[in-house]
């Protein structure tokens, strides 16, 4: 059905649905703004009793700084998800600002150390996504294993298929930490 705005008298479309129930009566929102103005609120002076403000005040006590963090009665410790661990460092430590084996400053995100994902603020080294998902799917090794490939490797001369089945990795994964392709391993 057609109607000409109440505002600009532009002819729009509007459904005959919101027609019958009071709508439909201007061509878009700024026009619908546009008669609003100088209406005052239903909210607008509204004095609230010492009850209702105590009311209110029980509602938002869970946004205060006392119930953040260990305090919330939500926290589950080194019980959280992969994304919810993600978020507490990001919003601990802010975004990364480059990554620490390339050093490129786009698509940063940060990443697990020692792959236990424990709430250790140390544990964690910004990368950015080319060097994140070499770093998690090829490696899958803690820095510290991969000192003791390097050692063995070097004062035991171990081959390199023996250190990859211990490990449960690919070979070529054993010979970039022994040949230092792998920065962070550095």
């Amino acid at each position: 059905m057609y109607k000409k705005c109440l505002i600009c008298k532009k002819e729009f479309y509007t459904k005959p649905s919101r027609i019958k129930v009071g709508r439909g009566k201007y061509c878009s929102r700024h026009c619908c703004n546009i008669s609003r103005l100088g209406i005052k609120p239903w909210n607008k002076g509204i004095k609230y009793s010492d009850k209702q403000k105590k009311k209110f005040e029980l509602k938002c006590q869970f946004t205060s700084e006392e119930m953040k963090g260990r305090n919330n009665p939500k926290w589950l410790g080194d019980k959280v998800g992969y994304f919810g661990l993600h978020s507490w460092v990001t919003r601990i430590l802010g975004h990364p600002k480059k990554c620490d084996i390339c050093g490129t400053t786009n698509g940063l995100s940060w990443a697990n150390k020692s792959k236990k994902y424990k709430r250790n603020l140390d544990d964690w080294i910004g990368l950015c996504y080319v060097c994140h998902r070499k770093f998690d799917n090829i490696t899958k090794l803690s820095y510290e294993q991969a000192q003791e490939i390097k050692n063995r490797y070097k004062s035991e001369k171990v081959l390199q298929r023996v250190l990859a089945k211990k490990f449960q990795v690919d070979p070529s994964t054993i010979s970039n930490i022994i040949n230092n392709k792998i920065q962070y391993y550095v």
